[in-house]
């Protein structure tokens, strides 16, 4: 297999393996995570921005890269929308299916992060869109933009004045870059030219699940997938109706 195939095969096993998996857990002896020692020191390359998909059914995947100084620090991740004909709105994401404008509403004011992890590691996944979704209406006029923002935390009491305070750092410090346009990279999968590289000297599996536990992944891995996906359907197809 030559070096372009591995590489495609590790961006879309990193794709998948980023998304959130559920299993069924009937055994309570299992440990939250199982660790596998690396004899030597490997490393795993993969694409920083990954499009899978054709633009009325795609998802959209990346990879921020964080800068030495900022490992561990408090800092929020913003993935946020644009449009060219309204170039002064932004809307901001929460993991991918709750959109809302920048400047905030009634029900959330103020900027929206993308998540609820706060402290910043070396290499974050962004998710764009959680589920395919159809940007046709949008091509070549929507745009996708990510960055982050460091705040000193001021306690949950004003968590609204610290997501301000992120939001507003990452701007003025210009830490943030369009990766994506609408209508861009028209074939079914597509990466741009950027690989980050990982040294890895152990792995360490670990899957949520049902219930909140997590366990490893040991037998019968592909029917526990299989199961948690379909009472996860079932559970949303229950929601809305």
């Amino acid at each position: 297999m030559n070096t372009l195939k591995r590489k495609l095969i590790l961006g879309i096993g990193i794709v998948m393996l980023s998304q959130p998996v559920y299993a069924v857990d009937t055994d309570e002896q299992d440990q939250p995570e199982h660790r596998i020692p690396v004899t030597e020191p490997t490393e795993i390359c993969f694409f920083q921005t990954v499009k899978i998909g054709d633009l009325d059914n795609m998802t959209l995947q990346h990879f921020i890269t964080v800068p030495s100084e900022h490992h561990g620090k408090h800092g929020m991740v913003f993935v946020g929308a644009r449009f060219k004909s309204q170039p002064d709105i932004t809307l901001l994401t929460f993991g991918g299916n709750v959109w809302k404008d920048a400047r905030g509403d009634d029900d959330y004011p103020g900027p929206l992060p993308y998540s609820n992890e706060f402290i910043l590691k070396p290499v974050i996944p962004i998710t764009i869109f959680s589920k395919p979704i159809n940007l046709e209406p949008f091509s070549e006029e929507g745009e996708i933009w990510v960055g982050y923002g460091l705040y000193e935390p001021q306690g949950i009491q004003k968590f609204n004045e610290s997501r301000q305070s992120a939001y507003d750092e990452m701007i003025a410090s210009d830490r943030y870059l369009k990766i994506w346009t609408a209508g861009e990279w028209p074939d079914h999968f597509v990466n741009n030219s950027v690989e980050i590289c990982v040294n890895v000297n152990e792995v360490i599996e670990r899957r949520p699940i049902m219930g909140g536990r997590n366990v490893p992944c040991t037998e019968g891995c592909e029917d526990d997938i299989r199961i948690g996906r379909i009472l996860s359907e079932k559970d949303a197809s229950a929601a809305t109706e």
